[in-house]
């Protein structure tokens, strides 16, 4: 009967990109109890917890023992695989992290009805990075800028500042938030 052996669920990749087409490959080996590897035997491979698509490269045993899978999902999250061999279940587990990559950034506004507020009106504006599926991510590494004109102040984090020319905005905000 096929038996446990010390990985017989492995991973190439236990961390990939959230984007819908980066793919970890998961690797289940069957061995019988004296460690001979096992070949001509289905395996299949199912979600634990999260959701993701499991494509069957390989869901017979080969000479090695050994059926393979590739997984990749849209959404950020952690997914653990459990694995059967000929039915089977096999204990062992194997998890991939599925992470964001912000691929753009949303701007949104609060305080007033749009971007454009009423003079002495206050705006909040939150900028969000967010992937292709929209899970909120803290890789984005594209261009960063804002400028703002007609601005009497800017305030951040209950500190308020005055500068005298609008280029002085984007200055200060440049400085503050790291923005180039």
């Amino acid at each position: 009967g096929v038996q446990t052996c010390a990985l017989p669920i492995s991973t190439n990749a236990t961390s990939v990109s959230a984007d819908g087409s980066a793919t970890a490959t998961i690797t289940v080996t069957l061995k019988d109890a004296f460690s001979n590897v096992i070949s001509g035997k289905t395996v299949g491979l199912t979600p634990g917890s999260g959701t993701s698509t499991i494509t069957t490269v390989s869901g017979t045993t080969d000479a090695l023992g050994q059926a393979t899978f590739t997984v990749k999902a849209s959404t950020a999250q952690s997914v653990l695989y459990t694995a059967t061999g000929d039915g089977t279940p096999i204990t062992q587990t194997v998890t991939v992290t599925f992470t964001a990559v912000a691929t753009k950034l949303r701007v949104r506004s609060t305080g007033a009805s749009s971007m454009t507020a009423a003079a002495g009106a206050g705006t909040t504006i939150t900028i969000t990075a967010i992937d292709a599926s929209g899970n909120t991510t803290t890789s984005y590494t594209g261009d960063k800028a804002l400028s703002f004109s007609g601005l009497s102040s800017i305030s951040y984090n209950g500190t308020t500042s005055t500068p005298t020319r609008s280029e002085e905005h984007t200055s200060e905000l440049q400085s503050r938030f790291g923005i180039s």
